[in-house]
């Protein structure tokens, strides 16, 4: 295992240790570290070796436990609980508003964050986008932390791929035309066009999407081949559901794995 990935998972430890504590003090209990916080810390490296089959079991003042059904068991199950929707206006309210902005200026875009946009779709070979809308619509939306996506549906409305903003961000403020660019290609939507689009940086296409049912080891495993913290999610019509990330999944199966044992 990389040391970069033992780094991160003693990182995450830590974390579920501090939210231990900050729980704790929350309902007047003491700041105090515990022997539950101890195993916290090292929880979601055992669970990484688990997986991996490094690890079998564990031994406590002589006794043994064999976690590797337990954990198995946890893996196998679906994603679908841990699958978060991405709020986000239609394709045909996004449309609406940037044509509002086109004709009355940067002050319509404010009406677009009223809610809590995380995602922006957009559906290829629509036609109705404009460059310097959509440029000031990022601009703006991008002061929201919660703003982290682009979604792009084909003509049928299946998902074509998602764009991962903060790394997308970087290549279209690289030259003056970019948005323009990347506007055409949207509303055209021909097949030059989606191989162009699919070689933009952050772009995470449909054959690398995952269904609800998939289950929690093969998703890690999926993240772990491609390098990714997330993946999209695509229902059974092959409409995007939304996304699962590899924190979620973590504690997700840290919180199963521990009620397994209290059951046993």
């Amino acid at each position: 295992m990389p040391t970069w990935q033992l780094v991160g998972l003693l990182l995450l430890g830590m974390l579920l240790v501090a939210g231990s504590v900050l729980l704790r003090a929350r309902y007047g209990e003491s700041y105090g570290l515990t022997t539950t916080d101890l195993v916290l810390l090292f929880v979601p490296l055992l669970i990484a070796l688990l997986l991996a089959g490094r690890l079998k079991g564990l031994e406590f003042f002589g006794v043994k436990m064999d976690l590797s059904q337990v954990f198995a068991e946890a893996a196998a199950t679906s994603i679908a609980r841990q699958v978060a929707e991405l709020p986000s206006p239609s394709v045909e309210e996004l449309v609406s508003s940037l044509r509002m902005a086109t004709k009355g200026g940067v002050r319509e875009i404010p009406k677009l964050m009223q809610g809590k946009v995380q995602a922006l779709v957009f559906r290829l070979g629509h036609g109705g986008y404009y460059g310097p809308a959509i440029e000031e619509y990022l601009k703006s939306l991008s002061r929201n932390p919660d703003f982290r996506h682009l979604i792009v549906e084909d003509r049928q409305g299946r998902f074509f791929g998602l764009y991962t903003l903060a790394e997308l961000e970087g290549w279209l403020r690289e030259g003056r035309d970019r948005f323009e660019t990347f506007t055409r290609w949207l509303n055209s939507g021909d097949e030059e066009a989606k191989r162009r689009l699919a070689a933009l940086p952050g772009f995470v296409g449909a054959g690398l999407a995952v269904s609800k049912s998939t289950s929690r080891r093969e998703a890690l495993r999926k993240m772990e081949e491609l390098g990714r913290d997330e993946l999209p999610v695509v229902d059974e019509k092959g409409a995007f559901a939304g996304i699962v990330t590899r924190s979620h999944l973590t504690a997700s199966l840290i919180l199963e794995v521990l009620d397994r044992l209290e059951e046993r």
